[in-house]
């Protein structure tokens, strides 16, 4: 539940922001969750207002026994997430989520953006 509630928090600044909220899920699990945002970029004045790029952001979060290592030890709860612009992934990974964040003790987070290689 705490998680849901920072998951708001950030969606409410997102708005502040001026991004508008376009869908928004969020399911909670015993020990994952899930969550699907999608926002109206706010454009610069002078653009045209049919062009307004959308983001949607995928999140899954891991928790308690499924977020235990090959190892059997216990992991940290990780938040995997994908970005789209449109229809387009805007982050590509390598077959893993390309946006992880690692939530330590306390609350600290650390996030690690998977960029692949140019071609």
């Amino acid at each position: 539940m705490q998680a849901e509630a920072r998951y708001d928090a950030v969606v409410a600044q997102l708005q502040a922001a001026g991004y508008r909220v376009v869908d928004r899920t969020y399911a909670r699990g015993w020990f994952s969750s899930s969550a699907r945002l999608q926002l109206e970029v706010p454009l610069p004045e002078g653009r045209a207002a049919d062009a307004t790029p959308r983001v949607m952001i995928k999140t899954h979060a891991r928790t308690g026994p499924s977020s235990a290592t090959s190892s059997g030890r216990s992991a940290s709860p990780a938040l995997d997430s994908e970005v789209w612009l449109d229809s387009e992934p805007l982050i590509v990974g390598d077959g893993a989520a390309p946006v992880r964040t690692l939530v330590g003790f306390l609350g600290s987070a650390k996030t690690i953006v998977a960029v692949p290689r140019g071609r």
